[in-house]
């Protein structure tokens, strides 16, 4: 190739110049209208900053976005709101993206020690008046971080706020967890009041326990707690009350389940407790049915048949709770309070094993076990009567019950034939028929000679501390053991195909007992506002 003439040159370099000139002009221009807010091709920056896992606080969004047109009315204490301002305006704009998000996380979980937020984290666009919109530059913004503490309550009443505290979910499980122990403990030494402080989260708690002794051998124990803290330099309380259980609220409670024993064709109505592992067994024509909350101190159950399809809902309808504390039977026999035989009750006592028949007109009969003459009738001085065997003794009963009444015996109670109400409580809402029946060994229900053919009616809260057994189970089939009550066991023996069992909650139990009938060790939260409040100055007083 030949190099072209000078001319040519010339013309190239001015058209060159040229082009240099004008590109440099237009990028100039452009440049001088170009608004960096209407970037519309960059997407927003989310980062999630999750917590760790026993922190009591909810995952903060944090988001870059334009800056807020107007500040956020605030329902939050004016300690809250300075720590989050100050806090954000330490980010320094000259920092990496990158950088700044570590910085503003370490900073977070700082903060969170002492900042309870919300639960619910609102949208980026939809910033709700509760929370905080905080600017950390001209082009990063802190947005939806919520960090409501309290919130300000007017009365409608006398026109003054009050300061009510939510509490958080795992704050609130804490305090069961607290409540727990501070009642296990006063079940098992009886002090009173009990008092104890703990520090969770950076917090000093401490809570006062009163108890409220049952007033009678029919009532049942409560306890109220009084739980106090401070946050932001303010001090708060919460109230709690509790209700002692006895066994006789729970439908069904058993310590130890024969593995050989199944839950087949049973039917349970209320509470259901197991300190073991529960065994099941279904087939296409029958299936347990568990109509009311379970609970076992076991990490699960066992099914040892499954004929036939069956879903899990449909055996725990109310739902099962594994890993839950157990429930200790009482060493000995009932808590025959100052009302048995004093100013309540009477008791009669019997050195040998006895039949008893009761009446619906309030008497009762009774001979030796080993006679076969005529009862002995009589009427109880009071309304409410304890039947006690000593030592050895044990009591066979059966009849209508008209009154209030506990049987007891160290060894054994037998069931001879039906025990009912003379005013059924399920349509006679005023009946004040109750019957226990307690037994350190064994309650069991005799054999088909005895009790008589077809099904079998027991109306009363039952407790036996080392078994309840069916006698020949095996001998008959197709009849019903129909328990109005509870009925709580160290174990229980198989009842099928003798009966099919069936077990309704008395409702009257959730408020009342039968006389003098034993008391668990586990406390029950009846009333609990599950917020804080100020205490008040007229409290220290």
């Amino acid at each position: 190739m030949q190099a072209g003439s000078a001319e040519d040159r010339k013309l190239a370099i001015a058209v060159f110049i040229s082009v240099v000139l004008h590109a440099t002009l237009l990028v100039t221009v452009r440049l001088q209208n170009v608004d960096s807010d209407r970037f519309g091709v960059l997407p927003d920056l989310r980062i999630f900053i999750e917590q760790p896992a026993d922190r009591a606080v909810e995952n903060h969004e944090i988001a870059m976005t334009r800056r807020a047109t107007a500040p956020s009315k605030l329902l939050a204490t004016t300690a809250a709101t300075s720590l989050v301002d100050e806090r954000t305006a330490e980010i320094d704009p000259a920092q990496s993206t990158e950088a700044a998000i570590d910085r503003m996380s370490s900073e977070a979980s700082t903060a969170n020690e002492t900042i309870s937020a919300p639960t619910g984290a609102q949208s980026q666009t939809d910033v709700a008046p509760d929370q905080i919109v905080t600017t950390t530059s001209a082009s990063m913004e802190l947005a939806s971080v919520p960090v409501l503490t309290s919130v300000l309550e007017r009365s409608p009443t006398a026109g003054t706020q009050t300061l009510l505290a939510e509490m958080n979910d795992r704050e609130r499980h804490m305090l069961s967890k607290q409540f727990d122990k501070l009642t296990r403990q006063l079940a098992n030494a009886g002090q009173l009041p009990a008092q104890r402080s703990w520090k969770y989260k950076n917090r000093q708690y401490s809570a006062i326990v009163r108890r409220l002794p049952a007033v009678n051998d029919m009532a049942i124990e409560r306890v109220e707690v009084e739980i106090t803290t401070e946050e932001n330099g303010v001090q708060l309380q919460s109230r709690a009350e509790l209700k002692r259980l006895a066994f006789s609220h729970f439908t069904q409670l058993v310590d130890q389940w024969d593995q050989g024993v199944q839950l087949h064709n049973d039917e349970i109505k209320g509470r259901f407790h197991s300190n073991s592992e529960l065994v099941l067994g279904w087939d296409k024509a029958a299936a347990p049915r568990f109509l009311g909350q379970v609970t076992t101190a076991a990490r699960g159950f066992t099914i040892a048949t499954n004929e036939g399809r069956h879903q899990r809902s449909d055996i725990f309808r109310g739902g099962i709770e594994t890993g839950a504390h157990r429930v200790e039977l009482s060493l000995s026999g009932p808590s025959l309070g100052a009302g048995a035989g004093g100013r309540n009750g009477s008791v009669r006592i019997f050195d040998d094993d006895t039949r008893i028949d009761f009446y619906s007109d309030g008497s009762f009969g009774w001979r030796s076990a080993t006679s076969h003459g005529p009862s002995r009738r009589e009427v109880p001085a009071t309304a409410q009567t304890y039947f006690v065997g000593r030592r050895g003794v044990t009591l066979y009963v059966q009849g209508v019950v008209h009154g209030t009444i506990l049987v007891y015996a160290p060894e054994d109670v037998v069931i001879t034939g039906n025990l009912r109400y003379a005013r059924d409580p399920r349509s006679v809402a005023a009946s004040e028929d109750y019957l226990g029946l307690v037994a350190d060994g064994d309650i069991v229900v005799a054999d088909g000679v005895e009790t008589g053919p077809g099904d079998l009616e027991v109306d009363a809260a039952l407790y036996a501390r080392r078994q309840f057994i069916v006698r020949h189970a095996h001998d008959g089939s197709g009849a019903t053991l129909n328990i109005l009550g509870s009925l709580t066991a160290g174990t229980m023996s198989e009842t099928e195909p003798r009966y099919a069992t069936k077990v309704a909650y008395d409702e009257r139990f959730e408020r009342i007992r039968p006389p003098g009938f034993p008391m668990t060790d586990r406390y029950e939260v009846t009333d609990w506002a599950r917020q804080w409040s100020p205490v008040s100055d007229a409290h220290h007083d």
